[in-house]
């Protein structure tokens, strides 16, 4: 049965939606402003647009997909449901006492993130289990219900459960849960042997902690979403990208609400690897550059690298999620003078409202926005295909704002805010690339986003990478990495195995009860046995060691050959993430994982061929442009009007509705089949 699937990225300035048309293999974008005050409106607004753009009824409409940046932005506003943390006897001081790590070494100054629960809602309990799971003290159940009338006379929303050693027996956790249900059905628990059954305290405290902050506000959100669906004469079920780039359903979510932190950033990556894959690139560095800021990962062998650590405003998270780095650089990040007198950009940024000086909504800010407009890199007649048009003039009072702060001339502020937010960016490159043992020159950038493609051509030349690639839409790319994503689930529990002693039959009926776990979770969201996946993974490092390496295991059952080549594979991973290894010593597994799968069928493409020399109506005209080396007459050129094939010599700008691609001079733009924009670095005279 076709009909339409739409895939929806609701960003921090823009919500980027995408419509599949099944029949036609056609795809459309669309952008509306994000609501920040309910997300779900500008989601609603998203679809209600896509629908009458193309012509399509709500009737049509077979799945939608979403990332939301609703518990991201809970963490960083602070702004979540009142919760109360419930923990064994002695540990309730575990989030005030931490790490001892000083991200910032020599400053003395800095603060510690704001605790999500105060000093007077974590409470204790009686009870203990050994570190193999056996029961050491009793749960005392009376003082349960003691904590849990105190959290309803109090007007607590949210319960965080975290016993000590949970991941080995669940059992005390389970029954406190229970009982806080039986007092008051109302609250909303959270159980760290579901959210992050893993060792280490303070991660999977500050972990469960943050879901339980963020669960009831999700659950208001899903619901608003379903009854905004329910009112438009919809009752298709909608699902949510996780941060491991996978989809899931609303009642998924609302249980374990953390794994979407990273959730629209993670569809970005997702949609590169399938672009990417297309125009048979496999080895990528994706640069997803919007308004707000700038989010980095790594593809390798066509498939994102993922990570079990992850941290929101200094909080670590102990979930399974695309490995990417963040850093305030978009399109609204604002140029500022430091005490110094040297000029910085970001991570302040002027958001949706009032957005950048040029959107005419109020904004006195010089942005980076606003420095490419002056540049000339950006036209403000056709911005978002002529439907907002930008004001200029705007844009030179508070750029020359900033000029006359720092006593310089416009033109070399507007050129230093690029320099420093590009500098920012590469930082995150090499964070993701040179730091994880993987040289960039190896890669090819993927750069989408509002804001990316003016960029990434530059940073490719320092970096030394050989091409960039624009993919068709690529603003809304998040939004379509939505409509490719699989339905996933992962698991994990702490065992811990030493390669001197295994016991493999431990090791193989551990696996087994997270791949019961994961086919009874496709089973609910009805994937066919026969199209379910189930792969296996392990945390491994050298015993003694603070640090873990994620290691793939076979499929089938693990006998003593198949250990041996697991304890190969982990030697030559930590031989290249840190430049050497000790296959002499031995080697513990401590973590077991398991990912489930269930395969969703990707769209189907158009394809276009055309003629190396662009057709002359392709052409728009041309006008100056101010780069590092100065002003260049740049031609201008349609992207929608070229085809596969296609050949644009830099100096150019290839404008889109959604964005506009810069083409520096010396570099050469190749159009593929599929519309991506490919730019070879100083490869004028190769391909012209």
């Amino acid at each position: 049965m076709s009909g339409v699937r739409i895939g929806v990225d609701v960003g921090g300035t823009f919500t980027d939606v995408v419509l599949m048309d099944e029949k036609t293999a056609e795809l459309s974008l669309t952008k509306v402003p994000s609501t920040p005050s309910n997300p779900s409106v500008g989601l609603l607004n998203g679809i209600d647009r896509i629908l009458a753009n193309t012509g399509h009824s709500i009737e049509a409409v077979r799945s939608i997909v979403h990332g939301t940046t609703v518990v991201t932005n809970l963490l960083l506003e602070r702004n979540g449901s009142s919760t109360a943390l419930i923990t064994t006897r002695g540990f309730r001081d575990v989030l005030e006492i931490g790490r001892q790590r000083r991200p910032k070494l020599y400053d003395l100054f800095q603060d510690k993130p704001q605790i999500l629960v105060p000093g007077r809602w974590r409470w204790e309990v009686s009870e203990r289990m050994a570190y193999d799971g056996t029961v050491v003290q009793p749960l005392d159940e009376q003082e349960v219900v003691e904590l849990a009338r105190r959290a309803v006379s109090e007007s607590v929303e949210s319960i965080a459960v975290v016993l000590l050693h949970a991941y080995a027996n669940p059992d005390h956790e389970r029954r406190v849960a229970e009982i806080i249900k039986s007092v008051s059905p109302e609250l909303h628990v959270s159980l760290s042997s579901e959210v992050s059954p893993e060792f280490r305290e303070f991660e999977r405290t500050s972990t469960t902690v943050a879901n339980a902050y963020a669960m009831p506000r999700v659950a208001r959100y899903m619901a608003d979403v379903r009854r905004g669906l329910v009112e438009r004469g919809s009752n298709v079920t909608f699902h949510v990208i996780q941060s491991n780039g996978g989809i899931a359903t609303p009642e998924v979510v609302e249980g374990r609400p953390i794994t979407t932190a990273l959730s629209g950033p993670s569809g970005g990556v997702i949609g590169s690897a399938f672009t990417a894959s297309l125009a048979g690139e496999s080895e990528l560095i994706t640069l997803d550059m919007g308004g707000t800021s700038c989010d980095v990962s790594l593809i390798t062998g066509g498939t994102p690298r993922m990570t079990a650590e992850g941290e929101i405003d200094g909080r670590p998270l102990r979930v399974r999620m695309v490995d990417i780095h963040t850093v305030g650089a978009g399109g609204g990040s604002i140029g500022w003078v430091d005490s110094g007198g040297a000029l910085r950009v970001g991570p302040q940024s002027a958001g949706a409202m009032p957005g950048p000086a040029c959107y005419g909504h109020g904004g006195t800010s010089a942005t980076v926005t606003d420095a490419n407009l002056l540049l000339g890199r950006i036209d403000p007649a056709t911005f978002l295909g002529g439907r907002m048009k930008l004001d200029a003039r705007a844009a030179a009072a508070a750029v020359d704002a900033l000029a006359r702060e720092l006593q310089l001339d416009r033109e070399t502020v507007a050129l230093g805010v690029i320099r420093i937010a590009e500098a920012s960016m590469l930082n995150a490159v090499r964070m993701v690339s040179l730091q994880r043992g993987y040289d960039p020159r190896e890669f090819t950038l993927m750069a989408f986003g509002g804001a990316g493609p003016l960029h990434a051509a530059t940073m490719a030349r320092e970096l030394g990478v050989p091409k960039v690639l624009v993919p068709l839409g690529s603003s809304a790319l998040s939004a379509l990495g939505c409509l490719v994503a699989d339905i996933r689930h992962d698991f994990s529990v702490t065992r811990r195995f030493i390669s001197d002693d295994i016991d493999l039959t431990a090791l193989n009926k551990a696996y087994e009860e997270l791949e019961a776990e994961g086919q009874d979770a496709l089973a609910r969201q009805a994937v066919p046995v026969e199209s379910r996946v189930l792969r296996r993974h392990a945390d491994m490092r050298y015993v003694g060691q603070a640090y873990e390496i994620t290691v793939d295991l076979p499929p089938e059952r693990i006998d003593d050959g198949a250990y041996a080549d697991v304890l190969t594979r982990f030697h030559q991973e930590h031989e290249r993430a840190y430049g050497h290894s000790a296959p002499g010593e031995p080697v513990e597994i401590v973590n077991v994982r398991l990912t489930a799968l269930g395969p969703v069928s990707p769209p189907v493409v158009r394809q276009t061929v055309g003629h190396a020399t662009p057709d002359a109506s392709a052409r728009l005209g041309e006008r100056e442009v101010l780069f590092e080396s100065g002003v260049r007459v740049t031609e201008v050129w349609r992207r929608e009007l070229l085809r596969g094939g296609n050949v644009v010599a830099g100096p150019a700008l290839i404008e889109a509705e959604d964005t506009s691609v810069l083409v520096p001079p010396g570099d050469v733009a190749r159009i593929d089949e599929f519309g991506n924009v490919i730019i070879h670095i100083n490869a004028e005279g190769e391909l012209t």
